[in-house]
């Protein structure tokens, strides 16, 4: 079977909690005074879902040359520029992935996410992240990125789902909001969504199909 659906959110009607709304846009990367001829990738999360650009390289010129400030943006970005992010983060993780098989060191000054709720793509929102010191047999550092007005934190968090407490009342679910993963489907999809601890009290969406697209 495959591996379809990345992350579910169920929104009910009179239940408020944030959804996740913001994309990144734009990757902006000082790198210090040591660059690197291995590929480098990045790795984005928040505290349930994760993200990995594509290797990031120019076509027609070098990059991760030392002292030279790169951005990325649209296709580099990978699936990165497709993922919901929690639209009330206060930061994100980092990680930079770099290959050893040249075994050649990395030392990046500064990064910087640009990223906007899908909503409104005019109001971004600035993740800063510090320095990664990557030493020729290092294959990642991260550090934590926290957003404009936020306060900065120790360590990295760990990415696991966080269950929404409702309390035994009547809801109603008012829509379902899905983030595909790399891996789509042709097949007929439907849902059942059930009660907590309930065989009897469910109901099913029927087939989920978009007539226009």
């Amino acid at each position: 079977m495959k591996k379809v659906l990345c992350a579910i959110l169920l929104s009910l009607a009179g239940l408020a909690h944030s959804l996740p709304n913001l994309l990144v846009s734009k990757i902006v990367v000082q790198v210090g005074p040591d660059g690197t001829d291995d590929d480098v990738t990045m790795k984005i999360c928040d505290t349930s879902k994760c993200c990995t650009t594509k290797t990031l390289s120019h076509l027609l010129s070098s990059e991760w040359v030392k002292d030279k400030l790169e951005t990325w943006d649209g296709s580099k970005l990978g699936n990165c520029s497709q993922i919901l992010f929690d639209s009330e983060a206060r930061k994100l993780d980092v990680t930079v992935n770099k290959a050893t098989k040249k075994k050649d060191s990395l030392d990046v000054t500064s990064v910087t996410l640009e990223a906007a709720p899908a909503s409104d793509k005019k109001k971004v929102k600035k993740f800063q992240c510090g320095s990664f010191k990557l030493k020729g047999t290092d294959s990642q550092k991260t550090s934590v990125c926290p957003g404009s007005g936020s306060t900065p934190t120790r360590g990295p968090s760990k990415t696991k789902d966080i269950p929404i407490k409702i309390s035994r009342e009547n809801y109603k679910i008012g829509n379902v909001i899905v983030q595909m993963g790399d891996d789509g489907t042709n097949d007929d999809v439907s849902m059942k969504v059930c009660e907590a601890n309930s065989k009897t009290k469910c109901c099913d969406t029927g087939k989920l199909s978009g007539l226009l697209t």
